[in-house]
C-alpha cells in the first residue's frame, strides 16, 4: 500500500470559480490489482470534503492519452462530506492505469466563491 498526503490551502479568499490548490505527484508505480482510494485518513477511512470541488487525474507516466479524471462538486447542495471513495468503483476508466507508472494531479477549486477550507484528503494506492 502507498498513500500520498493531499493537503489544500485553507482559510484563503477565493473568487467564484476559483482554484485554490494544485498538487502534482510524480512516479507512483501501481500494481496489476490496486485500486485508487481517496479518504481523509491515511488508513482509508474519514470522510472528505471541499469547498467546493475537487478534481483528481491520474495519468500514465508514458504516454499522457492514458489517463482518468474523477471530479466532485460537494458544494452543489450544500456542503457535503462523502464516505471513502475509491476512484475505480466511480470510474472504470482509472482500471486501465494498473501495471504503470502514473503521475496523479489533484486540483481544489471554489465554485462559489468565499473562504475556501477542507478536509485532509489521502490517495492511498492498494491491492483490492
Amino acid at each position: 500500500m502507498q498513500t500520498y498526503a493531499i493537503v489544500p490551502e485553507q482559510g484563503q479568499h477565493a473568487g467564484i470559480k476559483q482554484l485554490f490548490f494544485t498538487s502534482t505527484r510524480y512516479n507512483i508505480s501501481v500494481g496489476e490489482n490496486d485500486v485508487f482510494v481517496i479518504s481523509a485518513n491515511i488508513d482509508g477511512t474519514g470522510e472528505i470534503c471541499v469547498d467546493d470541488q475537487i478534481t483528481i487525474r491520474i495519468t500514465d507516466e508514458s504516454d499522457d492519452r492514458v489517463f482518468a479524471l474523477y471530479t466532485h462538486d460537494y458544494g452543489l447542495n450544500g456542503v457535503q462530506h462523502t464516505q471513502p471513495v475509491v476512484l475505480n468503483e466511480i470510474n472504470p476508466e482509472f482500471d486501465k492505469l494498473r501495471g504503470k507508472k502514473v503521475r496523479v494531479t489533484t486540483e481544489c477549486a471554489d465554485l462559489y466563491g468565499g473562504i475556501t477550507w477542507s478536509t485532509s484528503y489521502f490517495l492511498i494506492v492498494k491491492g483490492k
